[in-house]
């Protein structure tokens, strides 16, 4: 007999894993039934990034999926463990002539699954590792995307306030350009740009605010909250910029691939597959070897006499017509298709670290030269022109047009400040093992 393991047993592995990259976390687990008043506690105040990350971790419902359907291989674990059912064959034979009978009771186990049993206990145990590897990697990348999708928000509803923020510039300066046409001290050309001006950031704003619908879509999604959550809000602004980057060890890449679950997971899968290949070619030559007993018991009517015999039962079963060869080549496409996945994954492990850290140190330097530099000049040139303005030297479309330059200023920081934030998450997942939701895009889209 085999048992099958409980819920607890097959999580622990997870579990144990995720205390090793990610500290200590609290995930939906239908025994113990985590209170939800935490979640509503945590949407009571705007969000920050890592209350993003808590209540994702207990409602994403993909999450809430991968980790019940490690029940299925802990189940197949259990089912390769047993043995298959003994077989019993009854017979009973009656005389037409005289009546006499005969009764042949024969039983029979298939010696090839007892055999076999460690060999296809380890592939399932394997299987069975696999999905521990890709469940505890599939919540390490929920934490991930979970945090990109605040990023976005947050940065997209920044951007929303200084879109609107140039939308009224170009409102008033096309109105104060418009009283100077109707004077006559501004030619067509410049109200036509003026008007263009207005129309464009009207439109800015208009997809900014989809933007934000959008974007908030996406987080609800991550975080596993209904379509009727709807008072839930985020913090207003971005984290800052560090005053650093920490510096990248010289084997960063190689340190990526050592800690990638699904790398372990591919490996644990490609034993499973070639224990089933060296399975299904025992199957090839001895499909079935049953070994056991028969029992028999013969009686005659005319002298009543009934007699009794045993001796050992042999069934085989002979591969005329069918040498498994289906089996065989499906274990071997299966383990061909492990190991060239194998190889395709690391190149694109490899391709997303280095995309997501190329994207960190250029959205990092790009933001630093706004911040320090752009930004204080454009400050600056606002400060002048808005002295020259009250001295009379400067005119109001000139002030307006350096109003204008330093929120434009400040939508490229806020946009350089969520490329680096995002950037930054894609590094800590794919260093803490996750990579997979990343590997179609390392910038988390």
């Amino acid at each position: 007999m085999s048992c099958v393991p409980s819920t607890r047993e097959v999580r622990a592995p997870v579990d144990q894993a995720l205390r090793a990259r990610l500290g200590s976390v609290e995930l939906w687990n239908p025994e113990t039934r985590v209170a939800q008043d935490t979640t509503a506690d945590l949407l009571s105040r705007p969000l920050d990034a890592q209350a993003a990350v808590a209540i994702a971790l207990r409602n994403n419902q993909r999450l809430r999926v991968a980790l019940t359907a490690l029940g299925v291989p802990a189940g197949q674990v259990a089912q390769a463990t047993a043995p298959r059912a003994t077989d019993v064959d009854f017979l009973y034979r009656r005389g037409l002539a005289d009546g006499a009978s005969e009764i042949e009771i024969n039983v029979t186990q298939d010696i090839i699954e007892l055999i076999t049993t460690g060999s296809r206990r380890n592939a399932a145990s394997q299987d069975l590792q696999a999905a521990q590897l890709r469940a505890t990697a599939m919540v390490i990348e929920t934490a991930g995307m979970a945090e990109i999708g605040f990023y976005r928000l947050v940065a997209e509803q920044q951007l929303y306030e200084l879109r609107q923020t140039v939308a009224d510039l170009a409102a008033s300066s096309f109105e104060f350009v418009s009283v100077q046409h109707a004077a006559g001290n501004v030619p067509d050309l410049t109200l036509l740009r003026e008007q263009d001006n207005k129309a464009q950031a009207d439109l800015d704003v208009a997809k900014s605010q989809i933007e934000v619908a959008l974007r908030r879509q996406q987080l609800a999604a991550a975080l596993g909250l209904p379509a009727s959550e709807l008072g839930w809000t985020v913090v207003t602004r971005l984290p800052a910029l560090p005053t650093t980057l920490a510096p990248v060890a010289a084997n960063a890449e190689a340190l990526i691939v050592a800690q990638s679950l699904e790398r372990d997971s591919l490996q644990r899968e490609a034993a499973a597959a070639t224990a089933r290949l060296r399975l299904a070619k025992i199957r090839s030559w001895v499909p079935e070897l049953g070994v056991g007993v028969s029992l028999g018991r013969r009686t005659t009517p005319a002298t009543s006499a009934s007699e009794w015999d045993i001796g050992p039962a042999v069934r085989v079963a002979l591969p005329l017509f069918n040498w498994n060869q289906g089996g065989r080549a499906v274990a071997r496409a299966e383990v061909a298709r492990i190991t060239l996945a194998q190889t395709a994954y690391e190149l694109e492990l490899r391709a997303t670290f280095r995309a997501a850290l190329n994207r960190q140190q250029t959205t990092y330097a790009q933001a630093r030269s706004i911040r320090d530099t752009i930004l204080p000049l454009r400050n600056k040139i606002l400060a002048e022109v808005l002295l020259h303005y009250n001295a009379m030297n400067a005119t109001a479309l000139e002030l307006l047009m350096a109003r204008r330059g330093q929120t434009e200023a400040g939508q490229q920081y806020i946009e350089l400040l969520r490329d680096y934030w995002v950037a930054q998450a894609v590094l800590t997942t794919l260093q803490r093992g996750g990579v997979t939701a990343l590997i179609a895009s390392p910038t988390g889209e």
